[in-house]
């Protein structure tokens, strides 16, 4: 861990006239409580909110020692969304955290112009009304945005490349939010493709829209970002592999559920920053700006490659510091000393495996692979599973996982051993099942 003296020379952050007043005053009188907005369920949101109490952790709060967290779910529906705002500001909460969709933040904001907002969104929150600039947010309204919904055009592109002889192509819209599927359509029309829009609202819509897919077999479909469809990402990427239709998916969520291709940010990595700037506030930190959270994954991810290697503490802050410097514009320098904080720890716990394993590919790869998609699933699937362990096994198990026959996967298996990803380990024989591992 970092020198306190250290940390606390290096991220100064001013005196009490710049913090905000209400949280100092909070912690006063007993340990801060959070109040988390979040537009989807609780099941389904499990892996975000693990991500926004690692955030805490990283700005020394943990659940349960020395703060609260008091949750409302709008289980993917707007309306009830204000009543559940108003009810947190009633319980006078430190911290007002905002996620799920852009509706919690425009709820939130809508139910208090005093309490300290923290929002996480996909949408851009200066169009969409919740603050006037990104550097310069509303006096208590701050936050993540990972912009998934203005990348419409950019999937559609990047279907295009991988599906350059498509005739059809549709995409899923959840009526009441609509996302980009405009910026989506204008597109479509420049590029001459026939757009095909599917609704749907609930899991049964969900499934009939598949159902038509499956019957009319466009050449490649799009997944519209709203948080129904987030919730129920499981359920679509199952369902898109079942039918063996191209998806392009708007987060990295989606291919750790076994989605072939997503281009987007992760929702997870926006969360985590979402608990960094609680955790900020609550300890009396200046009113923040609003992040994209891609330049803090970015930090993030080279930190926890850098402290690998690192002899020293020292030397991972010193790398970071400089790389920080490159970045524009940089983050600040506590944001920074979290990350080499939290960075560290992971590597001194051995819970450091950054670049182990991964379920993402550069697009020249998935291009490669399109002619063997059984191949490209499996391997993704093998990937976002079974991680950095040496041995594992590709079994028939997995046939009722995939809703693959035995044959399909034993012939995806065989290709990517072909390709060069799998290589054997051990023959199976009677009782004793084969073992595989990663190809160095």
């Amino acid at each position: 861990m970092l020198d306190p003296r250290r940390r606390q020379f290096l991220t100064l952050l001013g005196g009490a006239a710049i913090a905000w007043p209400l949280v100092a005053r909070a912690q006063q009188s007993r340990p801060p409580v959070i109040g988390f907005l979040l537009g989807g369920s609780a099941e389904a949101r499990a892996p975000m909110v693990a991500a926004f109490r690692q955030g805490l952790a990283e700005a020394g709060y943990v659940e349960g020692q020395n703060v609260a967290i008091e949750f409302q779910w709008g289980e993917a529906r707007s309306d009830p969304l204000p009543a559940l705002a108003a009810e947190l500001v009633r319980r006078q909460v430190a911290v007002l955290v905002a996620a799920g969709g852009d509706a919690p933040g425009k709820a939130a904001k809508g139910a208090t112009s005093s309490i300290p907002i923290v929002f996480a969104q996909g949408g851009d929150p200066v169009t969409g009304g919740l603050v006037k600039s990104l550097a310069r947010p509303d006096a208590n309204v701050t936050g993540v945005t990972f912009f998934t919904t203005v990348l419409g055009p950019k999937r559609l592109e990047l279907l295009r490349e991988l599906a350059p002889k498509a005739a059809t192509i549709a995409m899923l819209v959840h009526p009441g939010s609509m996302g980009d599927s405009i910026e989506v359509g204008q597109a479509a029309r420049v590029l001459g493709l026939p757009l095909r829009t599917l609704h749907a609202a609930s899991d049964q819509e969900i499934d009939a829209a598949f159902r038509s897919l499956g019957q009319e077999r466009p050449d490649g479909l799009l997944i519209i970002s709203n948080p129904l469809f987030t919730d129920r990402r499981e359920q679509i990427v199952t369902l898109a592999n079942h039918y063996r239709i191209p998806t392009v998916y708007p987060l990295r969520e989606y291919v750790a559920a076994g989605g072939v291709l997503s281009y987007g940010a992760s929702i997870n990595d926006a969360y985590r920053q979402a608990g960094v700037y609680a955790g900020r506030i609550l300890s009396g930190a200046k009113p923040l700006p609003v992040t994209d959270g891609s330049r803090n994954t970015r930090t993030w991810r080279y930190a926890m490659r850098v402290a690998k290697s690192a002899v020293t503490v020292e030397q991972l802050v010193a790398e970071i510091i400089a790389f920080n410097e490159r970045s524009l514009p940089p983050l600040e320098r506590e944001e920074v000393m979290t990350i080499c904080d939290s960075a560290w720890a992971y590597t001194q716990n051995n819970q450091n495996r950054f670049g182990q394993h991964g379920a993402y590919f550069p697009t020249d790869e998935v291009v490669s692979m399109l002619r063997d998609q059984d191949a490209l699933v499996l391997l993704i699937f093998l990937r976002a599973k079974q991680g950095p362990w040496n041995t594992f096994m590709v079994a028939n198990g997995l046939i009722e996982v995939l809703g693959w026959h035995r044959i399909r996967l034993a012939a995806a298996r065989k290709r990517l051993i072909e390709m060069g990803y799998l290589t054997p380990v051990r023959q199976a024989g009677k009782g004793v099942p084969a073992l595989y591992k990663w190809a160095e």
